[in-house]
């Protein structure tokens, strides 16, 4: 109790007290940094949808690296925050997070009609870098143990969107 005490800078009588009001502030802090990380991110996004590629039929493919996310589920917040923004779309991100890859597509409900699915978008790319995928259509997430290869991931997932959009009628399961 005295060398917490001691790092605390407090008296021994008033250690847990002091130690209780900032685990409050170090939450609190926290929470800023995420409402801060999130209008960083809600900036950004403007760039990112302009950026979007215009494919046959009308698709718009948005798909990008983008370790700027702190963590998997910030990068699914955003990639349906872009998918929002976003006519008739396909939106595959993905993120290095300390050595791991994180993957995630979101296909507007327009494709998802026509049998565009998300977690076909990110199938192969998951299993590259060492994951997998659920069967979800609307959104899909992956991971896996190979953070190096998330820009070869992410390139299978714009192989597979080119693919389905340039087959006939837009309906390729691939």
């Amino acid at each position: 109790m005295g060398e917490i005490s001691e790092a605390l800078q407090a008296n021994p009588d008033q250690a847990v007290d002091q130690l209780e009001r900032r685990l409050s502030q170090l939450a609190s802090t926290r929470k800023e940094v995420d409402e801060l990380r999130q209008k960083l991110s809600s900036a950004g996004a403007a760039d990112l949808v302009a950026s979007a590629q215009e494919l046959p039929n009308g698709v718009k493919s948005l798909v990008v690296r983008h370790d700027a996310a702190a963590n998997p589920k910030e990068l699914q917040r955003i990639a349906l925050d872009l998918r929002g923004r976003l006519d008739s779309a396909v939106v595959a991100l993905g993120a290095n997070f300390d050595g791991k890859a994180s993957l995630v597509a979101t296909v507007s409900k327009s494709l998802q009609s026509q049998g565009l699915s998300a977690a076909e978008v990110v199938r192969d790319g998951a299993k590259l870098v060492g994951g997998g995928t659920g069967k979800n259509a609307d959104v899909a997430m992956a991971g896996g143990s190979k953070g190096n290869d998330i820009d070869a991931a992410l390139a299978l997932c714009q192989q597979y969107v080119q693919a389905w959009t340039s087959s006939a009628g837009g309906s390729k399961t691939a």
